[in-house]
C-alpha cells in the first residue's frame, strides 16, 4: 500500500471539523431546548398558580351573582310588578321601596354595573330606580334578552350574550354605553311555574378587566374569559373581545386535562393554559406570547454558539498539528502490514512511538498466530457436517424399513389387493426418489411435509389403523428453505418409540409455526412417553460427537446438523410425559423472506 500522508491529513481534519460542528448544533440544541423547556415549565407553573388564584376570585364573583338572582326573583314585590298586565307607576311604587332596599343590599365588592328587573309585560326597574334608563329602548323586547326568560328542563340561570349597554339614556352621564358587557339571568316564574320575565345581573367589565389585569401584569399573561361557545367576553389586555378563540379537539383535550399547549393566536404563537368556572360553561384562558417568553434561551444560544465557533477554530489548529505528529509512524504500520506474508505468518515490527499503534501491532501478530486456528476448526466443522449429512442421507431409508415395505407389499400381492400393492409401490418409489436425490441440500418445508407424510402413509399402511397421523396443513410458510430430510428422523423415532413400543393405538401430529424470524416444527405423539431418567440421557447424547459407522440416524443427528448450519442458538428439544413426547425443531429464516420483520404464524 503507498503512502498518503495528505489524505490522512486531510480526513483528520475534515473529522475534526464535522465532530466539532455536530457537536456545535447537538449542543446549541440542547442548550436551547433545556432552556426552552425550563422556561416553559416555569411559566406554567406561574399561569397555573395565576389561573387558581383568578379563577377562585371570579367563582367568588359568580357565586354572589347567583346568589343575588336566586334572591330577587323569589322575592314577591319583583313577581307582584312583573305580574301586572299593565303596570302604572301608581301601582308599582310601594313595592319597588321594597327593591330599592333590597338593591342597596347589595355586594360593594363584588364588580356590579347594575341589575336590572324586567318583565314581559314591559316592566323595567334597575339600581337606579330608573333614572338613567333610556324610556324609548325596549329592554323586554331586546334580542340578548330573550333567552333570560327561558325555564326549560328546571333550568333558570343563564348566560346572556355579549350586549352593549345603550339602554342608557345618552344624558345619563354614563361613558359606558357601546361597551360590550357581560350579564348572568335568572327567569322569574309566577305561581304555574311560567316565566314572567326576569332578573339581569350586569357586571362592571371596566372595573372587572382592572382587576383581574392587576393580578396578570406582574407575570406579563394575558387573561381571557370566554363563554361556552368560544366567544371572547373579556382580555386583561383590552383586546379582541367579542371576537371567538377556539381550539382543535386534541388541544382542548389536553385544556381540559390541565395541561398547556402552544397555538397560534392573532399571528404569534402563545403557551394557553386553561380553567373553567363553575357558572354558565365560562373558563378563564391564560395566554403567554412564546418570542417573550423564549428571549432568555435565545440568548444563551448565540453566546453558546459563539464559544464553541471559537473552539472549533482551535480544533482545527491541533488536529492539523497532531495528524502530522501520527502521519509517520502510522504509514509505517501500514507498510509493514501490507508487505506481511500471511502464509508464512510472517511477524510486522511492534511500533512502540504510540499505544495505540502498539496495541494494533500486537493484534496483528496475535491475528496472523490465529489464523491457522481458525481453518483448522473451519475444516473440522465441515467434516462434522459433511459426515452427518452422509450419515443421514445414508440412514434414512435402512434395511429394516425396506425389508417391513417389500413384506407388507408381498401380503397385499398374495391377497390379490392390486390397488393398495400399487400404492405402495409408488409410494415407495417416490420415497426412495426423494431420500437418494443428488441435488441441493436444501428443499422448501413444503416437499419435506409431503414426504414426510408419504412415509408416514407405509407405516399406517403396515399397523392397519392403530397408527394415524396429523400433518398440519401450512400453506404460508412451505416456501421455507429446510434441510433435505430433516423432520423423517424424528418422526421414525416416534413411530419405533411409540407405535412399536404399545400395542394400542398411537396418534402422531405434525404442524410448524413462525415466531420473530424463527421457524419451529413440532412431533407430538401419544405414546407411553419416556422416563425421566431416559430422557436426560437422550438430551445430553444431543451434543455428542457421531462417529461413523455407529448405525442409523436419530435425534443427535438432526441437533447437530442444525447446530453445524445455524450455530448454537438453533437445533432440537425434546419433551416427555406419560401422556406422550414432544421434539421441535428450531432454525432460522432467511431475511429475504420476512422482508427484515419480525412474524408470528402458528398453525395445527
Amino acid at each position: 500500500m503507498g503512502r498518503r500522508p495528505p489524505r490522512l491529513v486531510k480526513r483528520l481534519i475534515m473529522v475534526s471539523v464535522s465532530i466539532n460542528c455536530l457537536l456545535l448544533v447537538v449542543l446549541g440544541l440542547t442548550v436551547t431546548g433545556t432552556s426552552r423547556r425550563s422556561l416553559t415549565e416555569q411559566a406554567v407553573e406561574a399561569s397555573s398558580q395565576l389561573l387558581s388564584q383568578a379563577g377562585q376570585l371570579m367563582d367568588s364573583y359568580l357565586e354572589t351573582a347567583v346568589t343575588r338572582l336566586a334572591n330577587l326573583s323569589g322575592q314577591s314585590s319583583v313577581k307582584a310588578c312583573l305580574g301586572m298586565t299593565s303596570p302604572t307607576y301608581k301601582d308599582t311604587l310601594v313595592y319597588e321601596r321594597t327593591m330599592d332596599e333590597l338593591m342597596k343590599d347589595e355586594d360593594l365588592y363584588a364588580p356590579v354595573r347594575d341589575v336590572l328587573i324586567v318583565g314581559r309585560n314591559g316592566y323595567v326597574y334597575d339600581m337606579e330606580g330608573r333614572k338613567h334608563l333610556d324610556s324609548t329602548y325596549d329592554i323586554a323586547g331586546a334580542d340578548w334578552m330573550q333567552n333570560a326568560y327561558s325555564a326549560e328542563n328546571g333550568i333558570r340561570i343563564h348566560l346572556l350574550p355579549l350586549h352593549d349597554q345603550t339602554y342608557y339614556s345618552r344624558y345619563s352621564g354614563t361613558n359606558d354605553r357601546e361597551q360590550l358587557t357581560l350579564s348572568i339571568a335568572m327567569s322569574v316564574l309566577d305561581n304555574d311555574r311560567r316565566p314572567m320575565g326576569a332578573v339581569v345581573y350586569c357586571f362592571d367589565m371596566s372595573d372587572l378587566t382592572a382587576r383581574l389585569g392587576t393580578m396578570a401584569s406582574s407575570s406579563g399573561t394575558v387573561l381571557c374569559l370566554t363563554d361556552a361557545d368560544g366567544t371572547v367576553c373579556l382580555r386583561t389586555d383590552g383586546e379582541a373581545v367579542g371576537t371567538s378563540l377556539t381550539f382543535g379537539e386534541e388541544e382542548t383535550s389536553r385544556l381540559r386535562e390541565g395541561g398547556s399547549v402552544t397555538a397560534q393566536i392573532e399571528g404569534s404563537r402563545r403557551l394557553v393554559l386553561q380553567r373553567e368556572l363553575l357558572v354558565c360553561g365560562l373558563r378563564l384562558d391564560s395566554m403567554v406570547a412564546t418570542d417573550k417568553l423564549y428571549a432568555p434561551a435565545t440568548q444563551t444560544a448565540l453566546i453558546c454558539a459563539g464559544v464553541l465557533v471559537l473552539g472549533l477554530l482551535l480544533n482545527i489548529l491541533l488536529a492539523v498539528l497532531y495528524s502530522r505528529s501520527v502521519r509517520r509512524p502510522v504509514d509505517a504500520l501500514l507498510s509493514s502490514i501490507s508487505e506481511a506474508d500471511l502464509h508464512r505468518q510472517t511477524q510486522i515490527p511492534v511500533r512502540t512511538e504510540y499505544d495505540e499503534l502498539e496495541q494494533i501491532s500486537l493484534r496483528f501478530n496475535e491475528l496472523l498466530a490465529h489464523i491457522d486456528t481458525l481453518v483448522k476448526k473451519e475444516y473440522d466443522a465441515q467434516l462434522q457436517l459433511s459426515r452427518a449429512q452422509l450419515a443421514s442421507l445414508k440412514a434414512q431409508i435402512d434395511p429394516h424399513f425396506l425389508f417391513n415395505t417389500l413384506q407388507l407389499l408381498q401380503t397385499q400381492i398374495l391377497y390379490g389387493n392390486t390397488e393398495r400393492s400399487d400404492r405402495i409401490i409408488v409410494t415407495l418409489s417416490q420415497l426412495l426418489r426423494y431420500a437418494m436425490s443428488s441435488g441441493s441440500g436444501m428443499v422448501s418445508l413444503g416437499e419435506e411435509l409431503d414426504y414426510l407424510e408419504r412415509y408416514l402413509s407405509l407405516f399406517m399402511e403396515k399397523y392397519e389403523g392403530r397408527l394415524t397421523a396429523q400433518i398440519a396443513p401450512v400453506p404460508e410458510l412451505r416456501g421455507i428453505p429446510v434441510p433435505r430430510l430433516l423432520v423423517q428422523p424424528v418422526a421414525e423415532n416416534s413411530i419405533r418409540y411409540a407405535a412399536e413400543a404399545t400395542h394400542g393405538p398411537c396418534h402422531i401430529m405434525v404442524d410448524a409455526a413462525v415466531k420473530e424470524s424463527v421457524l419451529s416444527i413440532a412431533v407430538r405423539d401419544d405414546g407411553p412417553g419416556i422416563s425421566e431418567e431416559r430422557l436426560l440421557q437422550v438430551r445430553q447424547s444431543l451434543d455428542c460427537p457421531i462417529e461413523p459407522g455407529h448405525g442409523g440416524v436419530g435425534l443427535a443427528n438432526v441437533h447437530q446438523r442444525l447446530k453445524t448450519l445455524y450455530g448454537p442458538a438453533y437445533g432440537l428439544t425434546i419433551d416427555s410425559s406419560p401422556r406422550g413426547t414432544t421434539v421441535i425443531l428450531t432454525l432460522p429464516i432467511p431475511d429475504a423472506l420476512t422482508g427484515g420483520k419480525d412474524e408470528s404464524t402458528d398453525r395445527g
